[in-house]
């Protein structure tokens, strides 16, 4: 297993119970080893902000297709409401606003509520 001259040295640990931890003794290969991990926990968290700012990006697209629909039915709604109270049948609402018969009937009891 190890034992002296292995290249490895012995020291204590700071941790209650470990008699200690065996350390290489190659420095130059310690910083590589050091050099390469630390390039990929680098990498790794590059990676994860990518994604994280890929997915907020995502989400105001969403956010603002979402708004503009919104906005649309909005606009709708009081497009039939002014044809409601102008007197028009429920047909060419429908046909005008795109919007459905049902919607319009709740429409028409919210006014005279």
């Amino acid at each position: 297993m190890f034992g002296v001259g292995d290249g490895y040295e012995s020291r204590a640990c700071h941790r209650k119970g470990t008699k200690g931890i065996r350390i290489p003794r190659n420095k130059r290969r310690n910083k590589k080893v050091l050099r390469v991990e630390g390039k990929a926990i680098h990498d790794e968290i590059t990676r994860i902000t990518g994604a994280k700012e890929e997915g907020i990006q995502q989400g105001i697209k969403q956010g603002i297709k979402q708004g503009i629909k919104q906005g649309i039915k909005q606009q709708r709604l009081e497009v039939a409401r002014k044809m409601i109270k102008d007197g028009f049948d429920d047909t060419m609402i429908e046909k005008y606003t795109g919007i459905s018969k049902d919607e319009i009937m709740n429409l028409k009891s919210d006014q005279f509520s």
